[in-house]
């Protein structure tokens, strides 16, 4: 009843899609669609997280694998609980499921939420960086609230930032919210990361963006969770129409 939706992530100043972030959802057959805070948390209470996130690399690896990315330069997001980061086992999980798929490291982000959570920031820095010798970059999601501060972003390996959606949805009405996000895409753009603006849902927000220099963005105005195969199609329509233009 768990499966995986994919949401497209996009260059803004190209506007060309460059990966996807793999999310979980949960069809119960009675009750329909259960949100994913919901079932995550009771995965957490009953320590399923290990289960769902081997079923998320697995499915999500194997679903890049056998699809047309497999060939190109598609980055597949993932996240991980950063509670998992006590000990050294989501680096084997992580090792096992790329071999399975055979998915190089370098085309795989793994995203960590809820940095707030972890109990030992010079474990959590240990395990992350044997996690990049993989060959995968690490990204601090929902970054600015309470969940990702500058404590843990200032003492583990990251290699991209996440704008949480609070800050972004707020770009044209709140003066505040953009001087935030304006400052988030300097401090990337000075640390040599990627900065990615969640919750682009209109049209005048990722023009601000643009104008502000973030380098990329998802969100419902540039598309919604989605099968593998509907981003595939949406890809084509992008990336590979516009580089046609282009040659034109």
């Amino acid at each position: 009843e768990i499966y995986l939706v994919y949401q497209p992530q996009f260059e803004l100043k190209t506007r060309r899609m460059f990966g996807a972030e793999a999310l979980a959802r949960w069809d119960d057959p009675q009750r329909g669609q259960i949100p994913p805070s919901y079932f995550i948390e009771q995965c957490e209470q009953v320590g399923r997280m290990h289960a769902l996130t081997k079923k998320v690399f697995a499915d999500g690896l194997a679903a890049v694998a056998h699809s047309p990315f497999a060939r190109l330069e598609f980055n597949l997001s993932m996240n991980v609980s950063a509670t998992m980061l006590g000990d050294f086992e989501i680096v084997r999980l992580l090792s096992e499921s790329l071999a399975t798929a055979g998915i190089s490291p370098d085309k795989v982000t793994i995203e960590m939420t809820e940095t707030a959570r972890i109990e030992d920031l010079q474990l959590a820095a240990i395990v992350m960086s044997e996690m990049k010798q993989l060959g995968v970059r690490l990204s601090a999601d929902d970054f600015g609230v309470g969940a990702a501060s500058f404590e843990p972003f200032l003492q583990l390996p990251f290699d991209e930032l996440k704008i949480d959606r609070l800050f972004v949805s707020r770009l044209e009405s709140d003066r505040k919210a953009r001087k935030i996000v304006e400052h988030l895409v300097t401090l990337g753009r000075d640390l040599d990361i990627l900065v990615l603006a969640e919750g682009v849902e209109d049209e005048g927000t990722f023009e601000i963006l643009r104008s502000l220099g973030c380098p990329a963005a998802q969100g419902y105005q540039l598309g919604r969770p989605m099968p593998l195969e509907d981003v595939y199609s949406l890809w084509t329509d992008v990336n590979v129409e516009k580089r046609s233009a282009g040659g034109a």
